[in-house]
């Protein structure tokens, strides 16, 4: 990446001037130490809560130190989300030394390995910028999203490379028509930068809870880039031309969280995310100490057809929808001449999220499109189509 190094020269200066300042705070006498037993194993559910809109002054902006004070007892809940890990052989597809995977949404699956010390993202699996249909892209190295031992004053920096390599096929037609050049394939090259760095130690206050937390500020660097291979010349850097194409998600961005860990609990008691320039508090997701919730106790807040999962597939799979109002469904699979070949849903649903079972035990190999038309009772509707491929 020609722009590491800046990110890396960068980095080190916050780094010195954390010190510094961590270095003129009062020694901790009673903070805490995070351990490998807080790391998620098979079986685990972390139950969390989202506020979109946290009043001002949760106070998560103080200066580094210890014996500080946090409350965020007045956090709502907009939104609660189940986190469920499993055995990484159950997930959509097989990710090699990966040992969990969970299914963050209908579109995401995230894999993960894990050593005594380390708890790594390896993988993702879903839906990707402007790529058709499900896609794995892998970290290397796998990106560390937690240390154990984690104490006061533990600063680490982490790095990650992802290159993903994509026929001119799995893009929107319109999209590749608009790029300039002929291309035999379509690479992402994503860089990943993060100094984490715990500063404060203390007592936080949350609905239903008060914990014993260490504080660590992450600061993560994310440069996303469009490359083309085109022979006889290899590959070319077209991030430019892409976004005027149409091209979504390239260029560099940068995300500044708090994240606040207690050495008892899986889940971290609250993730506050301040957006790019960390000033303004953007949402925060924290643990539900609520009643019992799941995913389909949510009302969705916008019709959605989710990719099919796993795809490709043999001989079934799963295909995912959300319906933000009482709607009349029809969910009907269609071979490549525009024939159906199956109908899933026909009728009156409830607004909620749902999932359909497509089996083509009887079908030949090929591609195969689904499509979802429904009419909402106070006058919305939605008709999207999304493609499948049958792989026997």
């Amino acid at each position: 990446m020609k722009h590491a190094p800046k990110l890396f020269a960068g980095f080190l200066r916050v780094t010195a001037t954390i010190v510094v300042a961590l270095a003129l705070c009062p020694t901790a006498l009673a903070q805490i130490t995070i351990t490998n037993t807080t790391f998620p194993v098979a079986g685990d559910t972390l139950k969390m809560a989202i506020d979109n809109s946290p009043a001002a002054g949760i106070g998560t902006i103080t200066p580094p130190g210890g014996n500080q004070i946090w409350n965020f007892s007045g956090l709502q809940v907009d939104a609660t989300r189940d986190i469920i890990f499993r055995p990484a052989s159950e997930g959509s597809v097989q990710v090699p030394g990966a040992e969990l995977f969970t299914r963050l949404s209908p579109t995401l699956e995230e894999y993960y390995n894990v050593t005594s010390n380390r708890f790594e993202l390896q993988a993702d699996y879903g839906i990707h910028y402007d790529v058709v249909g499900n896609s794995l892209f892998n970290y290397t190295p796998p990106l560390v999203e937690r240390r154990a031992p984690l104490n006061f004053f533990d600063i680490n920096q982490s790095s990650s490379l992802i290159y993903a390599i994509f026929p001119p096929g799995a893009f929107p037609p319109a999209l590749i028509a608009a790029l300039p050049v002929s291309v035999d394939s379509l690479r992402y090259r994503i860089a990943i930068t993060r100094l984490d760095v715990v500063d404060a130690w203390g007592s936080l206050s949350i609905p239903g809870g008060t914990y014993n937390v260490l504080r660590e500020k992450r600061t993560r660097l994310q440069e996303t880039r469009l490359d083309t291979k085109v022979p006889p010349l290899g590959w070319l850097d077209v991030t430019d031309v892409a976004v005027q194409a149409g091209f979504r998600g390239m260029g560099t961005d940068t995300l500044i969280t708090y994240n606040f860990w207690n050495n008892l609990a899986k889940e971290p008691i609250a993730v506050v995310n301040m957006g790019r320039d960390g000033l303004i508090v953007q949402s925060v997701t924290y643990k539900y100490n609520g009643p019992p919730t799941t995913v389909q106790e949510q009302k969705p807040i916008e019709f959605a057809l989710s990719q099919n999962y796993p795809n490709p597939f043999n001989p079934a799979t799963t295909i995912e929808y959300a319906l933000p109002v009482d709607a009349r469904v029809t969910l009907e699979v269609y071979d490549v001449l525009g024939c159906r070949v199956a109908e899933l849903v026909n009728g009156y649903v409830a607004t909620g999220y749902y999932a359909a079972e497509f089996d083509a035990s009887t079908l030949a190999s090929g591609v195969y499109l689904y499509r979802i038309k429904a009419d909402g009772i106070d006058g919305k509707s939605f008709n999207h189509v999304r493609k499948l491929v049958l792989m026997k």
